[in-house]
């Protein structure tokens, strides 16, 4: 059995792919800052951070999925991420992992762009949380570079969304028109590329049974499909239309705007490819579950 190694043990994106790996065929290490306050799962070792040093815990590890991030735009705890996953790679590396999987963020590019990304476009990190994945990117790629054994992608996930994530916008429209039976948006054309966590999860565990490190690209991106990036008008209404589902009237008040002028899109054609998977689940269908599981 293959043994996979998952930083980040405490945070909801981790938590399902740990779930996904724990099927029988796998051994799965999970690690945290801090274990006390982890939900466990039956079947996962649990260590803390700090282990990863100290022990040689990595010794037979053979996939490290780093989900360690905070969604903070503070310096110092940003610093801190940077540090914990610079010894993360320094000591895979030294315990020849044969592959890293860093979990990074579209966050890198400019989020005016007026294409879809690839991973040939050119970064640029709008804020200190993009800035700090751009980094990070670049520091296990360096540190991976003379190895003989150890392979590292990093790959650039969209915005994730689900009933886990109640800052999205998503989710909002949905509490708010529930008690006001209401739903205002100012419709500016600006296209966004939300991608259900469940499918997401998916595709971080296709991506590491169905390929080989040693076939890795340094950078792959991973959202949803074209046809599925929608803009704010189609969000509405399709929350309109399920709230209509269940007998309730909902008023929707659209202020269009005459052209888009952000577009978060991804063009994540190669990551399907090499992990032979798509999604399966459309917006519509994560917006539904969102709206059964808040109402």
């Amino acid at each position: 059995m293959k043994t996979v190694f998952i930083t980040g043990a405490s945070g909801i994106f981790a938590q399902k792919i740990i779930n996904l790996f724990n099927d029988n065929s796998y051994n799965v290490i999970a690690s945290s800052r801090n274990i006390d306050n982890i939900n466990r799962i039956n079947g996962v070792k649990y260590i803390n951070n700090d282990d990863i040093i100290s022990t040689d815990i990595l010794k037979n590890v053979d996939i490290i999925i780093n989900c360690a991030f905070p969604r903070k735009q503070e310096p110092q705890i940003l610093t801190e991420a940077i540090q914990f996953y610079d010894c993360l790679v320094l000591r895979a590396v030294e315990m020849n992992v044969k592959g890293i999987v860093n979990i990074s963020s579209q966050s890198v590019y400019d989020s005016y762009r007026q294409m879809p990304a690839t991973e040939h476009t050119t970064p640029k990190p709008f804020d200190n949380y993009g800035l700090t994945k751009y980094v990070q990117e670049l520091l296990g790629l360096a540190t991976v570079q003379n190895s003989n054994t150890t392979r590292l992608t990093n790959i650039r996930l969209a915005s994730l969304i689900g009933i886990e994530y109640p800052e999205r916008v998503i989710n909002k429209i949905i509490k708010n028109a529930h008690t006001s039976h209401k739903i205002s948006i100012n419709n500016d054309k600006n296209v966004f590329g939300y991608f259900d966590v469940n499918d997401a999860a998916k595709g971080i565990y296709k991506f590491v049974t169905n390929s080989s490190p040693d076939n890795w690209e340094t950078i792959y991106n991973l959202g949803a499909k074209y046809e599925e990036q929608k803009d704010f008008e189609y969000i509405a209404r399709c929350i309109q239309k399920l709230f209509e589902k269940h007998n309730i009237s909902v008023d929707l008040d659209i202020t269009n705007a005459q052209k888009a002028d952000k577009l978060c899109l991804l063009d994540s054609s190669k990551f399907y490819k090499t992990a032979n998977w798509e999604p399966e689940t459309t917006l519509e269908q994560s917006i539904e579950k969102i709206f059964n599981m808040l109402l």
